[in-house]
């Protein structure tokens, strides 16, 4: 069988150039040029069945073009939160791969991977609604959305509820005011966010239910191996509910732009909020990073990220929190924990900016920052029920490091506090 290469190109420059030579007496070789010097080649009987280009995914203020397809997804600024405002249409997961159009019902309900369908399988509905995805293609990490993009996780969608005035009132600002049936209740459409009715297709029978009157939307986020985490909003409510969905079950799914932390560092700072898609929720039991934050711990121990009643701080929302279960302990002599605690590290003079809570609503705990030589400051973590006259429900705390390049140790030495977020400011000494 003829193996299968897919040459994919992304240019962000303005303009380049691609120069192919084929030779075609007796090799039959593809050689892929560029500045005249020979960067490929291959083999076209041999090594190639087809050769796929994808165009950069190109973004405006308002909108994103897809690579994969060429198709244009209008945007909108929420918080600071920048989501779709139309229903995926994609067939490709990122790295290419297909991901299969399942239109048989029995074939829909007994799925084990990845499939989309458009409703009652009529792809006239596309432009309008999308597509409906099982959950496999929700939360699959070949990722379904765009480069720089992801499926929206459940805290994503626990921030938007938030900045729409909470679950309650959430979906009159979320519906579009357009296209549902009447009385379609309370619609605004105020976030500019145009939850569409794009109905479901059942995990029971695989038949097509509630096109508009209802908008399902799946998170990449599982509450269990068969139940993911979705989000619904009625014509008949002003609510826009969490709810639990099946695996099989075909509903629609938005994306957020990522937050992309390492872009932040030319800007001058580096965050970690727990929020982020990148932090997905479970216990994490072995040293481990993400994006430059590092867990460590010893064996027996572990850190939890899970989610949260959604707390503010002005204009940032908290959805998920890490749990540190104190007793962190340094090693003898020294400054520096070996188990339940966090590190990073920092380049230089900055303010260290830490978002906390005690887990106890009626005990204050506390942070301590540490190099390993020294301990630096301790962050009081206030207790859970804390709430201030502008109606913040984390306080913010500050520390200014002076020192040069380190890594710094963040832990709770007794009892267990929740940090939401950590963001390094770095101070210009030029």
């Amino acid at each position: 069988m003829k193996s299968k290469h897919v040459i994919q190109k992304t240019v962000s420059a303005i303009l380049f150039t691609c120069a192919f030579l084929a030779v075609h007496a007796q090799h039959d070789t593809l050689y892929i040029m560029k500045g005249g010097v020979i960067t490929g080649k291959y083999n076209i009987v041999t090594e190639l069945d087809s050769i796929v280009f994808y165009r950069p995914t190109v973004q405006s203020a308002n909108s994103i073009t897809d690579a994969r397809d060429g198709i244009v997804y209008q945007t909108v600024k929420i918080g600071n939160q920048i989501w779709f405002k139309e229903n995926l249409r994609a067939t490709r997961y990122q790295n290419g791969d297909l991901i299969p159009n399942v239109k048989d019902d029995m074939d829909w309900i007994n799925a084990v991977s990845g499939a989309w369908c458009h409703y009652d399988n009529d792809d006239s509905y596309d432009g309008m609604y999308g597509k409906l995805y099982n959950f496999y293609a929700a939360s699959d990490p070949r990722n379904l959305a765009p480069v720089g993009w992801h499926v929206s996780t459940l805290a994503d969608w626990k921030i938007l509820i938030a900045h729409a005035g909470g679950v309650d009132h959430a979906g009159t600002k979320l519906k579009d005011t357009i296209n549902w049936i009447v009385p379609n209740i309370g619609a605004t459409n105020e976030t500019g966010f145009s939850a569409l009715p794009g109905g479901l297709r059942s995990y029971r029978d695989g038949w097509f239910w509630y096109l508009g009157d209802n908008g399902h939307f799946y998170t990449s986020t599982p509450e269990t191996p068969i139940c993911p985490w979705s989000f619904d909003v009625d014509y008949m409510r002003t609510m826009c509910a969490q709810d639990r969905g099946v695996n099989t079950e075909g509903f629609s799914v938005r994306c957020v732009k990522d937050d992309n932390n390492q872009d932040s560092i030319s800007r001058g700072y580096k965050e970690w909020n727990i929020s982020r898609s990148q932090f997905i929720p479970g216990a994490y039991r072995t040293n481990h990073t993400i994006d430059g934050l590092n867990f460590i711990l010893k064996s027996g121990d572990s850190l939890t990220i899970n989610d949260v009643t959604v707390r503010k701080n002005n204009n940032q929302f908290f959805a998920q929190r890490l749990f540190l279960s104190g007793a962190g302990k340094p090693d003898a002599g020294t400054y520096k924990p070996t188990t339940k605690a966090v590190s990073f590290y920092v380049s230089g003079q900055s303010i260290i900016t830490v978002y906390c809570l005690s887990t106890s609503a009626t005990v204050e705990r506390e942070l301590i920052l540490s190099t390993e030589n020294n301990s630096l400051y301790t962050f009081n973590a206030a207790m859970s029920s804390y709430s201030d006259l502008n109606g913040n429900t984390v306080p913010v705390q500050t520390y200014q490091y002076t020192g040069g390049p380190e890594q710094l140790y963040l832990y709770s030495p007794n009892s267990s506090v929740n940090l939401y977020c950590i963001r390094v400011d770095y101070i210009s000494t030029n």
